[in-house]
């Protein structure tokens, strides 16, 4: 596995050492919170690109569904009602 250095002032460092004492390594707590800021920045980007789409989707065809038909959508499925998914209209 390749190294990596990582410069912190030293208040932090004796935070991550003392977050950290619970267990697990200083080395292992910043590997872990490392890797769920990747994957907190990978699900953003997600997000914004689906929005993204949605946004251009509906300036091109101009279809929306109505928020309150989709509320009751939600509400039936949630009570365990069969419901029929709400349809699209024109913007």
């Amino acid at each position: 596995m390749p190294t990596t250095t990582l410069k912190l002032p030293e208040d932090l460092k004796e935070r991550v050492v003392a977050a950290a004492a619970a267990g697990i390594t200083p080395h292992a707590f910043m590997v872990d919170a490392i890797a769920r800021q990747i994957e907190w920045a990978e699900r953003r980007r997600e997000f914004v690109d689906r929005a993204l789409a949605a946004e251009e989707e509906v300036a091109r065809y101009g279809l929306v569904h109505d928020g309150d038909e989709v509320l009751s959508w939600f509400e039936a499925r949630a009570a365990g009602r069969k419901s029929a998914r709400p349809k699209k209209h024109p913007l």
